[in-house]
C-alpha cells in the first residue's frame, strides 16, 4: 500500500519467511539456504501487468520445465505465451520438479540443442 503512494523506503524488509526442517539447516549446505525474501524480492516475481507485451517482444527463446513443477502450471506456458509470439521453443521435462530442472540431464541436452541451432 505504501508503494502506492510511491514510498519504497521499506522495500527491503523482509515480507515473507520459509520454514526449513532442522536436516535441511543443519546439513553441509545449510548456509546457503534462502530464508526469506524481501518484499522487493517477491514483487520481482511477480510479471507485470502487460506481461503478453513483454513475451511478445522476446527474442528466439527456449522454455524449459518440469512436468512436475510445484510452483507453476508447465503445461501452460506454451499455449499462454505461442498466442503471442511464434519465437519460442517449448521443452517438458518429464517426472521433474521445480527445483530439479537445473540439474536435470535433459536440461543441459536441451539447451545444447537449442544454442546449436542458433548459429
Amino acid at each position: 500500500m505504501l508503494n502506492m503512494l510511491g514510498i519504497k523506503t521499506l522495500d527491503y524488509l523482509t515480507a515473507m519467511e520459509f520454514a526449513f526442517p532442522k536436516l535441511v539447516l543443519d546439513g553441509p549446505l545449510g548456509a546457503t539456504a534462502t530464508r526469506a525474501y524481501s518484499y522487493r524480492m517477491v514483487a520481482a516475481f511477480a510479471p507485470r501487468a502487460k506481461y503478453l507485451v513483454d513475451i511478445a517482444k522476446l527474442p528466439r527463446f527456449l522454455l524449459i520445465a518440469g512436468s512436475k513443477d510445484e510452483a507453476f502450471v508447465a503445461e501452460a506456458y506454451q499455449p499462454l505465451m505461442s498466442s503471442v509470439t511464434d519465437k519460442g521453443q517449448y521443452q517438458l521435462i518429464q517426472s521433474v520438479s521445480h527445483l530439479d530442472i537445473v540439474n536435470a540431464p535433459e536440461t543441459a541436452i536441451a539447451i545444447t540443442g537449442f544454442l546449436a541451432s542458433l548459429k
